[in-house]
């Protein structure tokens, strides 16, 4: 059975999965249902981390609102007390707070899982051209 598969051109009955199967075990090339099933399984990973760090995500607008109610917690506990603080004072306490802290600490955190989630999905993407190419070679080859 030829290792390329010609539409109608062999026989009627045509097993597509050998002869891919052959060429990928000939030149070492990794199946690609296993390689797509991967990264299914990433892509399914990393899209609520997309949608909080990627183009457009919402983490440096939590982040803002975070601060914005320390601001407010802040002015509020002032205005209790009846004291007055400066808009500085203000702003250097937001950034000094523990709920601010701890939540820039989880996003650090969560965006190097996001960096390693991509590349993983890069990686993938490489053995699959990487295989692509491979067979194309072979199949090109004088038989």
């Amino acid at each position: 059975m030829p290792d390329t598969i010609i539409a109608g051109g062999y026989g009627s009955q045509l097993d597509y999965e050998a002869p891919r199967s052959d060429a990928e075990d000939r030149m070492g090339v990794e199946p690609v249902d296993k390689l797509l099933a991967d990264r299914a399984g990433i892509v399914e990973a990393l899209a609520p981390m997309w949608a909080e760090y990627g183009p457009g995500g919402i983490g440096e607008h939590r982040l803002s609102a975070e601060r914005s109610r320390i601001i407010g917690l802040l002015r509020a506990m002032a205005a209790a007390e009846d004291k007055k603080v400066t808009e500085a004072a203000l702003e250097a306490g937001s950034r000094a707070h523990p709920a601010y802290l701890a939540m820039m600490a989880k996003q650090t955190t969560e965006r190097a899982e996001f960096f390693r989630q991509q590349e993983q999905l890069r990686a993938i993407d490489f053995r699959l051209n990487r295989g692509q190419a491979l067979l194309r070679a072979y199949a090109s080859e004088p038989k």
